[in-house]
């Protein structure tokens, strides 16, 4: 490994290492003992810069290579074998890209390979080229900012020097004495001048081979014991010789400027030094009561003249005055000193400490992963001693086969989340119907014909002339049947399937405790988990066919039945309350059990099984699917209603329709708040809540409306909201602390929570239809004329006539005005 890859890739680690030993160690004596503490952090300063030094050493070294770090194993477990770096390279920075952005599966199916890889080849080749100078990219701008923090230093020794060439001595005779008494007893046996700096508001100490005070010129009107405590305060300075030993620990601030442990390091030192010649003055005057006391006195009476900015670097300023205050008033007792054992043994720590991290440098394995420029030259004669050396068109070609490969896995991923989104979508459908999820296993008409529950949700597939050619008094594998099986919807098999399959790709699992329990089908109530803690349908590799009335068994007391099958070591699921999400099999199988069952009684933190979601939304299903309009706007309803009851489910109520900020005084809308539970959690980080929902950051937010929000009757480019909640008395969003289920008297069946209008209103902008139950009802709709659709609280999506409603629109916007309308 060369030393510049030494320095800017494992130095950090070092560093690292040896600050947090160091401030442990520091952190534990400096509490009473102040000049123990300033003794570790400026030894552990140095030692910084020696570990800097040790980068052209070859020795100490324990090899730490960075195959052996945790986060390296990831990005290894789908890596291609070995190639030249020179082709290597572009292909690991083209996926980076890939994984950072967002693939949506309807765009990626559409485009050719020839049209997908057009621009990512092109791309390629830039990153070809950052990727064989990132180390010198690296280096120029670290050496720039060392080069920006040595020119700091400078620019604060001039500013020092010029408070001292604006400085006069002090004649006083009696001030003379007082500093020669107090030097005595303290022991310091330096000479020191005494000096008044106009340009200075607290006193300060430069210089190490010829100490001068510098006073500030309100010194006159300090009491006799005020002048004592502070020259005990600043000739303490001069005998530790901290001056000398602060512009010593710059050297390690300057060569890892970049490190905020560093800088912690630095700022305790500072304190550390302070406290120390505190509590030696405390000890001349009379005790620390008194001298935090006078501190306080003198910090009132002060001037506030601040520093020059360079001068910052070398002298404390007025917030380190203040600072010392409060750590003497809460502190019972400081020591002045320390024995010297003490400081030998946590000097001595902090040498061990630096020697270990030393020793953490890379391997020869990951000098070839570090440094893949310098390697270059021998994998390629190497490579080149076996076979011929590909072409650049070759390179290139092998470039975007591997772009391909990785789009077209990425679309497979987005498109079996879709299946899955679609599936629980129409599962829901169904309970809002028959007010129950269908069973695993359903009976015909004749009372003895079993069929499969894919088969019974076809009308909530689109799919409803498939379901009458269905014979339900016939078995799934009659000749009729049959050709309902040849004519499978696209949504229940898996991508990764063979494309002529019958095989069903997405199961239930039937058996105690799961959702599919029993021949008359679930409630949502009965989930008593949480929707967002329990699997509804899970992908699996099995030969089944579709229409067959079999799916995956369960029993809690016996092995775990095995999902997936269709990638290794994942599997995709789609849980109750309509989320998809992709596991690690061996991560999840511990909680895999308490995750099926709907009422164990177990609540599972799913990010820690890892972020499992990717960022495409079920409009991306929706638009794979040939449905009309009217069903894509039932089916936005449905996804916002069931956002509401999983955002009550987290929060304990429904949002009000404007939410206030974490500042207490900016509002955003309910539709900014319910991002994370639409998948889009991306998006919810962009937006700040601090600042108004049109200013210049929150306006990129707005730019990417989610379809959901947007009715597919608008323009595809509107920005406009198209579903709107009431903002009023009685409503489900009246008030600004949100309603709770229970407060809904009317019943959830019965009170409307969302509406779609044709408004001039932005997704973003926190407002919504005002409602007042003694005026005449707002205008709802215009998308369609005299049509109306609604999501109702209890998580359904219906459609009206509104002229048929106008007499009960009224009540049905209400949540407890007690008239219970038949709205079906």
């Amino acid at each position: 490994m060369s030393s510049v890859t030494q320095i800017l890739l494992w130095c950090p680690v070092q560093v690292s290492v040896l600050a947090c030993a160091a401030l442990g160690v520091g952190s534990l004596l400096g509490r009473r003992r102040p000049a123990a503490g300033a003794s570790v952090a400026v030894a552990a300063l140095l030692a910084v810069a020696g570990l800097t030094a040790t980068a052209f050493c070859p020795w100490p070294a324990w090899h730490l290579g960075w195959e052996k770090l945790p986060w390296s194993h990831a990005a290894d477990a789908h890596s291609q074998p070995a190639e030249p770096a020179g082709r290597d390279t572009p292909i690991r920075f083209a996926q980076s890209r890939l994984d950072d952005d967002l693939v949506d599966a309807h765009t990626i199916a559409s485009d050719s390979p020839r049209e997908a890889a057009a621009p990512i080849t092109s791309s390629a080749r830039l990153w070809t080229v950052l990727a064989d100078h990132w180390l010198g990219l690296v280096a120029a701008l670290y050496f720039v900012g060392v080069a920006g923090m040595a020119v700091r230093i400078a620019l604060g020794f001039a500013a020092v020097r010029s408070y001292r060439r604006h400085s006069h001595p002090v004649t006083d005779r009696q001030l003379g004495e007082l500093a020669d008494v107090v030097c005595a007893q303290l022991g310091c046996v330096k000479g020191i001048e005494l000096r008044e700096a106009t340009r200075l508001s607290t006193p300060a100490t430069i210089g190490w081979l010829r100490p001068m005070l510098l006073l500030p010129s309100d010194w006159r009107n300090w009491t006799d014991d005020e002048r004592q405590a502070v020259l005990a305060h600043e000739i303490e300075h001069v005998r530790r010789n901290d001056f000398a030993a602060w512009i010593a620990a710059q050297i390690g601030v300057a060569l890892h400027f970049y490190h905020p442990l560093v800088h912690g390091l630095a700022n305790r030192l500072r304190l550390q030094q302070e406290l120390a010649a505190d509590a030696a003055a405390a000890r001349i005057v009379g005790g620390q009561r008194k001298y935090v006391t006078m501190l306080a006195a003198m910090a009132l009476r002060q001037a506030d003249q601040p520093l020059a900015w360079p001068a910052n670097a070398f002298l404390p300023n007025s917030k380190t005055f203040v600072r010392r205050i409060e750590m003497l008033h809460r502190s019972k007792s400081l020591g002045a000193d320390v024995s010297r054992p003490i400081v030998f043994l946590s000097v001595a720590t902090v040498i061990v400490a630096a020697v270990c991290a030393a020793g953490i440098r890379g391997s020869v394995a990951s000098d070839d992963r570090a440094d893949s420029k310098d390697a270059a030259p021998l994998v390629v004669a190497l490579n080149q001693a076996e076979r011929p050396a590909k072409t650049p068109l070759e390179q290139e070609q092998k470039v975007t086969q591997d772009l391909n490969r990785r789009i077209e896995d990425r679309a497979k991923i987005a498109q079996d989340f879709n299946h899955l989104k679609q599936l629980v979508l129409a599962m829901h459908n169904y309970h809002d119907v028959n007010k129950h999820f269908p069973p695993a296993v359903l009976i015909g008409p004749d009372g003895k014909t079993p069929h499969s529950w894919r088969v019974e949700l076809l009308p909530f597939l689109d799919a409803n002339d498939l379901y009458k050619q269905y014979r339900m008094d016939e078995p799934w594998d009659s000749e009729n049947n049959k050709q309902v099986l040849e004519q499978m919807p696209a949504c229940l098999r898996n991508p990764y399937d063979d494309p002529k399959s019958t095989n069903s790709g997405y199961y239930v699992l039937v058996g105690p405790g799961t959702i599919f329990e029993g021949k008359d089908g679930i409630r949502i109530q009965d989930i008593t988990d949480g929707t967002s803690n329990t699997l509804m349908i899970v992908e699996a590799k099995r030969t089944i066919p579709w229409t067959k009335p079999e799916d995956i068994s369960f029993d809690p007391e016996k092995p775990l039945p095995e999902l997936g099958g269709f990638e290794k070591g994942h599997f995709a699921t789609a849980l109750a309350d309509g989320s998809a999400r992709r596991f690690e099999t061996e991560k999840v199988k511990d909680q895999l059990k308490w995750l099926i069952m709907r009422n164990d009684g177990h609540r599972i933190d799913l990010e820690k099984l890892g972020p499992g979601r990717i960022p495409v939304s079920l409009n991306a299903a929706r638009r794979r699917r040939p449905t009309d309009t009217a069903t894509r706007t039932r089916d936005n309803l449905k996804q916002l209603a069931l956002a509401m009851h999983n955002y009550h489910d987290v929060h304990g109520h429904f949002p009000p329709a404007v939410v206030m900020g974490p500042d207490g005084k900016t509002t955003h809308s309910w539709r900014v708040e319910l991002l994370p539970l639409l998948e889009q959690k991306p998006l919810y980080d962009q937006y700040r809540f601090n600042e108004p929902w049109d200013s210049e950051a929150n306006k990129k937010v707005l730019a990417q409306a989610p379809d959901v929000f947007r009715s597919p009757y608008d323009n595809p480019k509107s920005t406009n909201s198209g579903y709107f909640a009431f903002d009023g008395p009685g409503s489900v969003f009246e008030g600004p602390d949100g309603i709770k289920i229970s407060e809904i008297l009317d019943g959830t069946s019965n009170t409307i929570m969302i509406v779609e209008a044709k408004r001039n209103i932005p997704w973003t902008k926190p407002e919504d239809i005002p409602f007042d139950a003694t005026k005449p009802v707002p205008e709802l709709g215009g998308f369609v004329k005299g049509h109306l659709n609604a999501a109702f609280a209890d998580g359904s999506a219906r459609s009206f006539q509104i002229d048929a409603l106008k007499d009960d629109l009224r009540w049905l916007i209400m949540r407890n005005d007690g008239h219970v309308v038949n709205a079906q």
